[in-house]
């Protein structure tokens, strides 16, 4: 799995990292970041809308030039026929008074899908934004540089340099300490760490020098996780809500996910995490998957994210029942020009995404929580409320201690107020827990 795998990555290289190297800006006009722009809109973009602590945002517009699309249940957007270009992405929604914003640059290309286009969005008055320049070491203004921005637990945002060397990030939020690293192919990155205040328009310079040949090491910790979970066409909000809340009551963690449609019309989310690489030499990463554990492994992506350390999958195929496995190599800023450009793969990490769970019901006296049996789920865990299970609502009660394996569950918590409404989920486990999906809300009326 050595750089000959990536030969049909080279023209998109091309375009995300430089031909050779980084241009020479020669000082003339355009705006930069353009890429054409007037072809055919055989392009598409996925990624997911998440606020500052990481939570999906729902029912969020998300637009381009091309086109529109509003988020899912769990943040996830897709929006299709847009050009081939880099384009500006950018959210939105309004909640009682307060309008909240964000954006993040997507690098198009005919006939593919770029995933992982991630926007954290702020109220507005919070947003703030860092402007500058790239050069090399001799003070030549560099063109096609890229500059990303991480905020710890945020999804990163990008810039690319115009014509005369410039950059603009915007839609960073006041109050996050960002790491800000400039860049690209067969150069060295230059990095800076900033917070930034309500409304700041702060000037962040970067200089940058040749690349050497490192040899980097390789990923030892990937590791991708599976939920399939209720689909997004009742558009309710509440059981959104209540979707997310249960996945962050089981896993605080935040894991940025994208959204694949079962035959039955529920989603599929597939994310890897790992942990990234430290060193300034990096250019990012490529994503392998396979059918099976054993491979063979197909290149899927090529994430030019030097601070990135998770990944979203975008295969429209991805289905329950099915195995993926999935590596990860680590790239140099010499990719793909020597042998040390990239490393051995990872460990590999393996999910298996499980089928709908459905058919929740509450029976008997006593009270008996039932559902559909799920295939190949090993085990499931019950989570009662005594009221809507919104997000930051902590459940009453839960088996979570004693996981059942059957599809029939007594309840055994405290004694229920009787006449009182209370609500409650199931979530279904595989393979050490890699693998979850997980029920709509169901309520019923205590005895």
């Amino acid at each position: 799995m050595k750089q000959s795998s990536f030969r049909w990555w080279l023209s998109r290289c091309a375009i995300l990292c430089g031909v050779a190297a980084l241009a020479v800006a020669a000082g003339c006009g355009g705006s930069g970041g353009g890429g054409g722009g007037g072809g055919a809109r055989t392009a598409s973009i996925s990624g997911v809308v998440t606020d500052v602590n990481g939570d999906p945002v729902r029912g969020a517009t998300v637009s381009t030039r091309d086109g529109s699309t509003t988020t899912s249940t769990t943040g996830a957007y897709v929006i299709e026929n847009v050009r081939q270009d880099n384009l500006i992405v950018s959210a939105a929604i309004r909640q009682g008074n307060v309008l909240f914003k964000g954006q993040n640059l997507a690098v198009t290309f005919v006939g593919e899908r770029t995933s992982s286009v991630n926007i954290v969005v702020a109220p507005e008055r919070q947003l703030a934004r860092i402007r500058g320049v790239v050069e090399d070491r001799d003070g030549f203004r560099l063109r096609g540089a890229s500059v990303y921005a991480y905020g710890d637990a945020l999804s990163s945002s990008r810039a690319i340099t115009n014509d005369r060397g410039e950059y603009e990030l915007a839609g960073l939020v006041a109050g996050i300490e960002y790491i800000v690293v400039a860049g690209g192919r067969e150069f060295r990155s230059d990095a800076d760490g900033i917070i930034l205040s309500d409304g700041e328009a702060r000037t962040l310079n970067f200089t940058i020098s040749e690349a050497g040949d490192p040899s980097l090491p390789a990923v030892d910790d990937l590791d991708a996780v599976s939920w399939t979970s209720p689909p997004v066409v009742t558009r309710d909000p509440k059981i959104a809500g209540a979707i997310a809340n249960l996945k962050r009551i089981f896993d605080p963690q935040p894991r940025r996910t994208i959204t694949r449609t079962t035959v039955n019309g529920n989603l599929v989310e597939v994310g890897l995490d790992w942990t990234p690489i430290d060193s300034l030499e990096l250019l990012g990463y490529g994503i392998y998957r396979a059918r099976n554990v054993n491979g063979p492994f197909s290149q899927l992506d090529l994430l030019t994210e030097p601070i990135a350390g998770y990944y979203n999958d975008l295969d429209d195929s991805l289905r329950p029942g099915q195995t993926y496995s999935y590596q990860i190599t680590t790239l140099s800023t010499a990719f793909p020009s020597t042998a040390n450009s990239e490393s051995d793969p990872s460990n590999t990490s393996t999910v298996a995404p499980l089928d709908d769970l459905v058919g929740i019901d509450v029976v008997g006296n006593p009270l008996t929580f039932v559902w559909d049996d799920v295939r190949d789920a090993e085990e499931y865990i019950v989570f009662l409320f005594d009221q809507f299970p919104g997000v930051g609502i902590d459940s009453l009660w839960s088996n979570s201690d004693a996981p059942t394996a059957d599809n029939v569950l007594p309840y055994s918590g405290p004694a229920l107020e009787p006449g009182r409404r209370y609500y409650y989920m199931v979530l279904g486990l595989a393979n050490d827990r890699v693998d979850r999906t997980i029920s709509t809300v169901g309520d019923f009326v205590a005895p």
